[in-house]
């Protein structure tokens, strides 16, 4: 009796030690997510309002940003992706940089709410509750990562929407009671506007559409058989109009670098035609390399990824800092080969048993999608993180919900996890004295812009460099309030009102995306669609413009007409 007694508050005693440190660890989360309201704008996300948000003010039409691949580069939006077209336009068309940036931080924290209700969803067992979310806390939480996360590009919303349709079976038995019709059309309506937006923002969503169909069927399927065909009718057409779609917007007959540099991203599915074992031998090197190349740029360093983060010279060469490096690298390889490894077994086990079909199906098909993710793409940036990892945790936390937890089991979990959130707090340690403070650096800059960060602008300092933008245009005598296809970048983009059909001067530029229209060949090009003028960072403009362009530091502007 002494003996039970003794291990009941020893066991009592270690599930109110982990409670705590859990609680620590999601406040922790976050502090850091909050403090990505300081990262400077990046240009993708600017992209985002140009392309996805402009849809209305373009006549329902896409702008792919990229005149080198078509001279009417607009492209008419799929009838399925609509209503998420309008809301694009709603959320961002007339955010400030900081509304933005307001925007995407909300966005990424009502991420982390969603992936709360899943570990409430997964686990019946109340002393689970806190651990896991811290578990999901501290891996999404690691080096630079929670930053990505905090950036407005399409990936958070397809981490925040594939995390809703896992939810969305179990959220509408509790809403919509039999009986309840209205209630049922209403989920209806929601589902198919989460559908739309999913395949609106981004072609990856494409990976990921067994995981909607699997969560319409269920969600739907013994309420109404034909709600259900409505929403797995509209699942299938937002799917195939994606790809149609994506396919359109990356065909470049015209320019075949940039042709030849956006098909590098991927494998291409034709060569499973003409050599299949190339085709399985890239496949298998993509998967395995992934993991190694997704968190090279996610660790504290000197110099990121087109300088979307300010230089921190301080972190060179300090020991801890490394060490603390090794294991962030350790930790998120390990989460993202768990993702790869363990479903497949998590899936029979779950039929062995006869756990609910619902949840064995989900995880197959966020595994199968999240494989074809990691084997299909060959290249990855500093944001392609904040898609894979979230989902990678999203996916261990499914298949912990499997097996049974007993109190053994949760003090083996205890002792495995602690090495988790050692390295987790260490890491925040060092974004709290060595980022965060970098950071704040970028509140204020001198002049127009970041400097040594072209790609990027500041969030806070919209209202002056927008007023000296503007006189800057006066003085070219460029009237750009309201004008169409005007090419803007980062920093004069937002200084005008009304801007229909711009273009990003970044993506003209000779050295990347413009390789195939070197020289008179990009002027006469412009000229061709109807471009009148340029006013952006002097960086971008090419040799030949920069010569005959209107300056004021680093802003270049220029007037463009049929004479030149």
């Amino acid at each position: 009796m002494i003996s039970n007694s003794k291990q009941e508050t020893a066991n009592s005693n270690l599930v109110r030690w982990a409670d705590n440190l859990s609680l620590f660890v999601l406040c922790v989360w976050v502090a850091i997510i909050a403090t990505a309201i300081l990262v400077p704008l990046y240009s993708d996300e600017i992209a985002t309002k140009m392309m996805q948000a402009a849809a209305i003010t373009n006549g329902w039409k896409f702008n792919t940003l990229y005149p080198e691949c078509h001279s009417d580069f607009l492209l008419n939006i799929p009838l399925s992706m609509r209503p998420a077209a309008f809301a694009y336009e709603m959320l961002y068309a007339k955010a400030t940089p900081l509304g933005i940036r307001i925007i995407s931080v909300v966005t990424a924290l009502c991420c982390g709410a969603l992936l709360a209700l899943a570990v409430r969803w997964v686990f019946s067992h109340r002393r689970l509750y806190l651990p896991a979310m811290a578990v999901v806390a501290a891996i999404t939480g690691l080096g630079v990562l929670p930053l990505t996360l905090g950036l407005a590009r399409a990936e958070q919303w397809l981490v925040l929407l594939l995390t809703l349709f896992v939810l969305f079976p179990a959220l509408v038995e509790r809403i919509a009671r039999p009986g309840q019709r209205a209630r049922r059309l209403a989920c209806l309506i929601v589902f198919c506007f989460a559908a739309s937006f999913f395949f609106y923002s981004h072609p990856k969503a494409v990976f990921f559409f067994p995981v909607v169909i699997v969560s319409a069927c269920f969600s739907f399927r013994s309420r109404n058989i034909a709600l259900c065909t409505v929403a797995v009718v509209f699942v299938l057409a937002c799917t195939v109009q994606s790809v149609s779609f994506s396919s359109g917007a990356t065909k470049c007959e015209d320019a075949p670098i940039l042709s030849g540099l956006l098909a590098s991203q991927t494998t291409a599915l034709g060569m499973l035609a003409k050599s299949p074992t190339t085709f399985v031998h890239e496949l298998f090197t993509n998967l395995t390399s992934a993991p190694y190349a997704i968190n090279a740029y996610l660790t504290f360093q000197e110099n990121y990824q087109s300088d979307w983060l300010p230089s921190m010279n301080s972190i060179a060469g300090v020991p801890w800092i490394a060490l603390t490096n090794v294991g962030i690298k350790a930790a998120l390889a390990l989460a993202i080969w768990l993702a790869v490894l363990i479903p497949p077994i998590s899936v029979v086990v779950a039929l062995l048993r006869r756990i609910a079909g619902y949840r064995a199906a989900l995880i197959a098909t966020l595994w199968i999608g999240l494989l074809g993710h990691l084997m299909l793409y060959k290249v990855w940036t500093f944001y392609g993180g904040s898609l894979v990892v979230p989902l990678a945790a999203l996916l261990m936390l499914l298949c912990a919900g499997v097996p049974r937890w007993d109190s053994r089991c949760q003090m083996w979990a205890a002792g495995i996890l602690a090495p988790l959130f050692v390295v987790f707090l260490t890491s925040a340690l060092v974004f709290f004295t060595t980022v965060v403070p970098r950071l704040v650096t970028t509140v204020h800059p001198v002049g127009i812009g970041l400097p040594n960060q072209a790609l990027s602008i500041p969030t806070f300092k919209f209202a002056e460099q927008r007023e000296q933008v503007r006189k800057f245009a006066r003085k070219c005598g460029l009237e750009a309030d309201g004008a169409r296809r005007l090419v803007v970048d980062n920093t004069t983009y937002f200084a005008f009102d009304g801007l229909r059909e711009p273009l990003h001067l970044a993506y003209l530029n000779e050295g990347n995306y413009g390789a195939d229209f070197k020289g008179d060949r990009m002027g006469n090009l412009l000229l061709k669609i109807g471009v009148k003028g340029i006013i952006g960072q002097c960086t971008f403009l090419a040799p030949h413009f920069e010569a005959e362009a209107l300056k004021d530091g680093n802003l270049c502007c220029l007037k463009l007409d049929e004479s030149r």
